[in-house]
């Protein structure tokens, strides 16, 4: 659940990144970096924190959740008809 801000906030933040499976692509490659820095340094310098897949998991999944909150909020914005905060960000 670490990575959910994530997931809401690119597609908020980047026109670009309004597509499920680019941010999917981008929260496994932060997490998968997250883990193998741990790895590292656990091998290296020893450390009570090690490589586990199932944060890996948890925290794409939490990326993804955080997309379809912004989707949510997006469609209730525009079912609504708040003007001002879809200008706001090009929504």
């Amino acid at each position: 659940m670490l990575l959910l801000p994530l997931g809401l906030y690119l597609p908020l933040l980047f026109e670009r990144l309004r597509n499920l499976k680019l941010t999917i692509f981008i929260a496994f490659f932060t997490s998968a970096s997250i883990e193998s820095i741990q790895l590292i340094k656990g091998l290296t310098i020893g450390s009570i924190r090690t490589f586990n897949v199932d944060d890996i998991i948890l925290n794409t999944s939490g990326a993804i959740l955080g997309y379809f909150i912004f989707k949510i909020i997006i469609t209730l914005l525009k079912k609504f008809n708040n003007k001002s905060i879809l200008n706001k960000f090009d929504l």
